[in-house]
């Protein structure tokens, strides 16, 4: 999904009108309506329905209106963080999923040196590829890897994924379980997982709960409300803050009738661009948070 998109269709809900839309845009109205046909087809829904001559927002493209105006939004305020910033207070952008920026982050950000100024900005999978290729990040961090041919995806370690939850879901058939899962769009990939939280498509499972906020799911499992499929490093980093009545367990169903899941997180940059100091120093902060057993080069 490209960002160009995202503007186009945002506009086309605030005007109404393909014609007055193409204007504010400076395009020809036939190159927005193919745009449109494009995110319809990525989307896999229709956005629009025609009222006479204007045309009104489906219930689910509203849905997807606001989390894209809100990914514009944050993009425009990334864009202005870097041409408000001197050198002397140089900016290091790093585009990720919130399950990275949760817990991992703050960890990198409390062993850097004082003076390093970071900007980080919660994006999805796509999104986090469009705001590195389009210069509004340094770097992205990513575990669902969106091709592009101006960007190198960096292989830095592999993390798993595990289901957790309160110690009294433990004995539960895994049909009973009540699920939290996030509700971040993801792009059609080569990926046998589907989802943000890389659930086995093989495996079925009762929703009761969807969240965008991994540390709304977190607290939900941590009250027994809820359970949740995530990496084994956020359980860690999460239960080490926690108190012990409300730390969660790892729970054995899945293991029973699936191999745990294990991605690779991907460093994300330009093709242009050379591999900094803090890009390494990232690389290193994440070998090390979410394999701290392993031995470390």
């Amino acid at each position: 999904m490209e960002i160009n998109r995202l503007r186009h269709f945002c506009t086309v809900v605030e005007t109404g009108h393909v014609r007055a839309a193409a204007e504010l845009l400076h395009i020809s109205p036939g190159a927005l309506s193919k745009s449109l046909s494009v995110f319809r087809d990525e989307m896999k829904s229709d956005l629009f329905t025609l009222s006479g001559r204007r045309l009104l927002v489906t219930d689910f493209g509203r849905k997807i209106y606001i989390r894209a105006a809100s990914i514009l939004k944050e993009l425009g305020e990334m864009s202005s963080l870097e041409a408000s910033s001197t050198d002397s207070e140089k900016l290091f952008r790093v585009a990720t999923f919130e399950v990275f920026s949760t817990h991992f982050l703050s960890r990198l950000i409390q062993n850097q040196e004082r003076g390093q100024k970071f900007g980080c900005f919660e994006l999805g999978p796509g999104n986090i590829e469009d705001a590195v290729d389009a210069g509004l990040a340094d770097v992205g961090v990513t575990y669902l890897p969106v091709p592009k041919d101006t960007l190198d995806h960096l292989p830095v370690t592999k993390f798993s994924f595990g289901l957790y939850g309160n110690k009294k879901w433990k004995t539960a058939p895994i049909e009973e379980l009540p699920f939290a899962v996030p509700t971040t769009h993801v792009p059609t990939l080569p990926s046998q997982l589907r989802g943000l939280d890389s659930w086995p498509s093989s495996v079925g499972r009762k929703v009761a709960f969807e969240f965008e906020m991994l540390e709304t799911a977190l607290l939900l499992s941590a009250r027994g409300c809820a359970v949740l499929h995530c990496p084994e490093f956020i359980v860690r980093l999460f239960n080490e803050i926690t108190s012990t009545g409300f730390q969660l367990s790892r729970l054995p169903q899945l293991e029973k009738i699936s191999k745990p899941v294990l991605q690779t997180v991907y460093l994300v940059k330009r093709k242009d661009q050379t591999e900094t100091t803090a890009m390494k120093k990232i690389a290193k902060g994440l070998r090390i948070l979410l394999n701290p057993y392993s031995k470390q080069s």
